[in-house]
């Protein structure tokens, strides 16, 4: 997720499911409670049609955190460089 509108997207998504959440960061959402098979399998068809994946393993995690981080950076910088 590198945009407001991705996280937007997430959290329409989860409302539609039903499902509660305490965050939405990029790459990140943090869900309250459990999730059923069910439900992990809407949330998953869902943001597909969003265009957006669930990452489902510590690699891709990882590489989405080192995503994100670098694209905050090139956003701070191109706003201190706006100034």
């Amino acid at each position: 997720m590198v945009s407001l509108r991705c996280k937007m997207a997430v959290k329409e998504v989860l409302h539609q499911i039903g499902l509660q959440y305490l965050s939405v960061e990029l790459g990140e959402a943090e869900i309250v409670g459990g999730i059923s098979d069910g439900q992990y399998l809407q949330l998953k068809n869902a943001l597909g049609d969003y265009g957006l994946v669930l990452i489902e393993n510590k690699k891709e995690r990882l590489t989405e955190s080192i995503k994100n981080v670098i694209v905050e950076l090139v956003q701070a910088n191109n706003t201190c460089n706006l100034h």
